[in-house]
Formats: C-alpha cells, sequence, structure tokens
C-alpha cells in the first residue's frame, strides 16, 4: 500500500507544485500561471497537499478584502529540503525555463508545419512533413490537460 506522501508526489504537478510555492506563500493565481497544469488540477493538488500536511492555507487582508496564500508546513518544508539535496528543485528550474522556451517555438513548429507542402518525390521529404504535421497537431491537442491527475 502507497504511503499517503509518495502517492501525491507521484500525481502530475505535485513535485512542481512543491517547488514553485514561494518560501514567504504563494496566491493560487501566481501558481496557476507558474504551472504547468490546469487550474482544475492545481486546485486538487492544493487540496490533496493540505490534506498530507504539506501546506497550509493563510488568510491575507488586502485592501481590496480578504484573499489567501499557501504557504509549505513545516512538514512541506522538510520534504521540500529533500527536493533541494539532489539540487531537485534547481533542476525542476532549469525543466520550466526549458519548458517555457519550447512554449515559445511551438506556435512556429505549427506554422512550418501547416504551410509546409508535400510536393517532392523524396519519400523521406513526405514523410518527414507528415510526421511533422502529426506532431504540431499532438501539440495542439495537448495543451495542459484537466486531467485531474
Amino acid at each position: 500500500m502507497e504511503r499517503p506522501i509518495d502517492e501525491f508526489l507521484s500525481k502530475t504537478g505535485a513535485i512542481e507544485l512543491l517547488c514553485e510555492i514561494d518560501l514567504d506563500g504563494s496566491r493560487f493565481e501566481d501558481l496557476n500561471d507558474d504551472l504547468p497544469v490546469s487550474r482544475q488540477t492545481l486546485a486538487v493538488r492544493l487540496r490533496e497537499a493540505s490534506e498530507a500536511s504539506l501546506i497550509e492555507q493563510e488568510t491575507i487582508q488586502g485592501e481590496r478584502g480578504t484573499s489567501h496564500k499557501h504557504v509549505l508546513s513545516e512538514k512541506g518544508i522538510l520534504l521540500r529540503m529533500q527536493l533541494i539535496k539532489p539540487e531537485g528543485v534547481a533542476k525542476y528550474h532549469q525543466y520550466n525555463d526549458s519548458r517555457q522556451q519550447w512554449d515559445e517555438k511551438k506556435e512556429e513548429i505549427r506554422e512550418i508545419a501547416s504551410e509546409a507542402t508535400v510536393e517532392s518525390p523524396n519519400s523521406r521529404y513526405t514523410d518527414g512533413v507528415k510526421a511533422l504535421r502529426c506532431f504540431a497537431q499532438s501539440l495542439e491537442n495537448g495543451e495542459k490537460g484537466d486531467d485531474g491527475d
């Protein structure tokens, strides 16, 4: 039987969530902007992290009323420290930077694929264009999913 924290960490966006929460706390919208998961998945992960006692919610009084931020609990901080040991958070940020660079190039690849024509009798070229179109289509279908996992 899987332990609750192990189960949580195996889910999409869980480790990323622990890496992205600022030590002073993060608001939902900030986390949503920073994480490669849907709003629905983020909401589920926050609830699960709270149930696993990894994060806590704090109330913030602002000019526009009451708001909330999510902060790592003592248990969450200890877990994040374990992620840091093998430079896990640093590697995650490298991954995130690469993902953002990829997101910036995706549209360019889609445009090239949609403009490519299969005019060459060279089957390697034809196969390459077909593969590029298929890849571009998979990018369009694979945007932030609402899988809840």
